[in-house]
């Protein structure tokens, strides 16, 4: 599964499982708006179903119409996992060192 960011020409930021189509369009499952919320005098993001209105969740996409394609933090990876059901949720690394 390949989970990634995606940075639109249109300024939105999408989470999918992204797959590349023969025609060279970028196929995307599942994909969620990503917002940045304030909260609390700080900013938290939340995660929105992108086009929630269509009957189908699988969307293409220009390959022009993308600025960039990037991995998620495995925070956001994870939320997007949480939601959707699909994938494995990474666990916190949490590097201690053994006495």
């Amino acid at each position: 599964m390949n989970i990634q960011c995606i940075k639109t020409i249109l300024g939105e930021d999408i989470i999918a499982t992204v797959e590349e189509t023969l025609s060279g369009d970028i196929k995307l499952s599942h994909p969620f708006m990503v917002m940045i919320m304030p909260q609390d005098g700080q900013y938290t993001i939340g995660l929105a179903p992108y086009l929630s209105f269509a009957n189908t969740k699988t969307f293409s996409y220009k390959k022009e119409h993308v600025m960039m394609m990037f991995e998620p933090a495995t925070e956001l990876r994870n939320e997007y996992v949480r939601i959707t059901g699909q994938g494995i949720v990474i666990p916190k690394s949490d590097l201690s060192l053994v006495k």
